[in-house]
């Protein structure tokens, strides 16, 4: 119920087709949040100096490269693509 709220009350469309424009552009969000967190969280390792000198160099720039390649697929990814990526991090067919 919180998912389908989030992502501004997603419905399946009439035809019952999976590839339609609302579950496109739901897992074009999903991966977009995703992105988004990772990159957060690589920053946040980086430049925050009480996580900086707890944790090592490359786990930043490597949550860094996962937010910015999950942003790139969900930006640039054919229809295809995106939800290839959703079905395998999500389980959900």
């Amino acid at each position: 119920m919180l998912i389908s709220l989030w992502f501004g009350g997603f419905s399946l469309p009439s035809s019952g087709s999976p590839s339609g424009e609302g579950t496109s552009r739901r897992a074009r969000a999903f991966l977009y949040v995703l992105g988004a967190f990772f990159l957060f969280l690589g920053l946040s390792l980086l430049l925050i100096p009480a996580f900086a000198a707890s944790t090592a160099h490359w786990g930043g720039v490597i949550c860094t490269l996962i937010g910015a390649g999950f942003l790139a697929v969900a930006k640039f990814g054919s229809e295809r693509w995106v939800h290839r990526f959703e079905t395998l991090l999500t389980g959900w067919p």
